[in-house]
């Protein structure tokens, strides 16, 4: 899994959890995916969510600017 680019969610980088709510349908379907890919749920979707997050320029500059004011 590629690291990402930066990290404003918690200080110094730090891993934040949260718990995702999804149908059974979707579930099921998760968990067949990792099966099949070899790779556990969150890996999967931290890649999807990089993705996204990728097509969302706009997301990435306002997190710089969030993490400037931080500091």
């Amino acid at each position: 899994v590629p690291k990402p680019k930066f990290d404003v969610s918690t200080p110094e980088g730090r891993r934040a959890a949260f718990t995702l709510r999804v149908d059974a349908d979707r579930h099921l379907k998760l968990r067949l995916a990792c099966t099949l890919k070899g790779r556990s749920a969150q890996q999967l979707v931290t890649q999807a969510l990089d993705r996204l997050l990728d097509e969302l320029p706009d997301v990435a500059e306002l997190a710089i600017e969030v993490a400037k004011r931080r500091k």
